[in-house]
């Protein structure tokens, strides 16, 4: 890490795919930060983020999590913390951008983390494919962004029933979604849409995101 990062952020990597115009790679305060399309994945904030959004998952819903699906890679910052909570967990990640995917074994794969089961595909596409492979989660997150926004497909019923196929019985979803300006609407059809699906959802506001638990 480079001391100048002390002093003011620089841009280390930059690139861009056919998903996401502006990838960037930045050093600030000595740590590596991803930046997708103007919007922090990665840092601080994310790794605050996730480590509140873990602890607000109740203990009985945390038994016997051996299998964790996540969708939505980014810069990684929740696989070393489900490997802490989780160690022998098997993990899967999900990410539809294979830049994305790169970035994250370049710059943010931890050493000595136990290794991640990665796959570069369509969030929406996957969840048929594991659906008729048989094979179930004990837990589920989806992360889902471009940017400032999430795909449109997340907002579809057949999407939320196609997660809650892949759980297995007592088996948690996780989702983190934005609550802020004009998503606060679309935070509010999300639950409407979970309780439709879901037996449970609980919901829990975390800094400047919405978070729903839904079993």
């Amino acid at each position: 890490m480079g001391l100048l990062s002390y002093f003011y952020p620089h841009v280390i990597a930059q690139s861009h795919s056919k998903y996401n115009k502006n990838i960037k790679v930045i050093e600030r305060f000595g740590k590596k930060e991803l930046s997708v399309n103007g919007i922090q994945q990665s840092g601080s904030y994310t790794k605050k983020l996730w480590v509140k959004g873990m602890k607000n998952l109740s203990e009985s819903s945390e038994k016997g999590i051996t299998s964790i699906l996540i969708l939505g890679v980014g810069g990684g910052t929740l696989i070393p913390i489900l490997r802490e909570r989780y160690p022998e967990s098997d993990i899967t990640a999900v990410d539809i951008d294979a830049e994305i995917i790169r970035i994250y074994r370049t710059y943010f794969q931890e050493p000595g983390v136990l290794s991640v089961n990665l796959i570069c595909n369509d969030a929406t596409k996957i969840v048929i494919t594991l659906h008729k492979s048989g094979i179930r989660y004990d837990m589920i997150i989806v992360d889902l962004f471009t940017g400032n926004d999430v795909p449109e497909s997340i907002e579809q019923t057949a999407f939320h029933r196609g997660i809650r196929r892949l759980l297995t019985e007592g088996g948690i979803a996780a989702w983190n979604y934005f609550s802020y300006r004009n998503q606060q609407a679309k935070s509010e059809k999300l639950k409407i849409m979970l309780s439709s699906v879901y037996n449970s959802v609980q919901t829990k506001r975390i800094l400047y995101n919405m978070f729903f638990y839904c079993s």
